[in-house]
């Protein structure tokens, strides 16, 4: 358990996965990010019964994505219908690039949720119109943490290296531009060592 303002969030980082676990998980998320990827806005809904395997089911989690980042919840499945603060998902939020999230000029953003001022004007829904974060927290995310302390740190430089690794990619993919320098600077995405966060990552998680 992880404990945050009294609140728990399990998660479990021991569990022994089979190499058939892991190719049903692939194959699972696979297909729900096809899916997702044919529906704009995407479905926010979790996952329904992906497998009739309770184990499976129960290893899952919750797969609950934030519309902002694309950042899968880290809570447990169907956390959503517990009637205290555990139902709000909860995550490692990760540089918006890797939803190809982009900017004014098309440039994908480094930026992760937890990083954005409340006055920061956000676009999403196909709006017309820009909402600030401060009342998009309230009026059309409410069903997520996006500041500290609930949100998840421990991953961070692993998400910023990835978005390091594939932006440039990403961008080709679909016809946008690369993050900027000064952008991947800002959120601390340069110079990140692979062996370095593992190593990190394995000390914090044995604590």
């Amino acid at each position: 358990m992880i404990q945050v303002d009294n609140v728990d969030y399990k998660l479990d980082l021991y569990g022994q996965i089979t190499e058939n676990d892991l190719k049903i998980f692939q194959d699972i998320i696979e297909k729900e990010l096809e899916t997702k990827g044919n529906n704009h806005p995407p479905r926010r809904e979790p996952f329904q019964k992906p497998s009739d395997d309770k184990s499976i089911m129960e290893r899952l989690g919750c797969t609950e994505a934030c519309y902002l980042c694309g950042a899968l919840c880290w809570g447990s499945r169907d956390h959503h219908e517990n009637v205290d603060e555990t139902k709000i998902h909860h995550s490692s939020h990760q540089s918006a690039g890797l939803a190809c999230v982009t900017n004014d000029t098309d440039e994908l953003v480094a930026t992760p949720c937890h990083n954005r001022t409340d006055d920061t004007n956000m676009w999403y829904f196909n709006k017309n119109e820009s909402t600030k974060r401060s009342f998009a927290k309230v009026q059309d995310f409410s069903d997520w943490k996006f500041d500290d302390p609930h949100c998840m740190h421990v991953f961070n430089d692993l998400m910023c290296w990835f978005f390091d690794k594939l932006h440039k990619d990403l961008a080709k993919s679909r016809n946008l531009k690369p993050a900027s320098y000064d952008d991947l600077k800002k959120n601390g995405c340069l110079s990140l060592n692979y062996n370095d966060i593992i190593s990190t990552l394995k000390t914090k998680i044995g604590e």
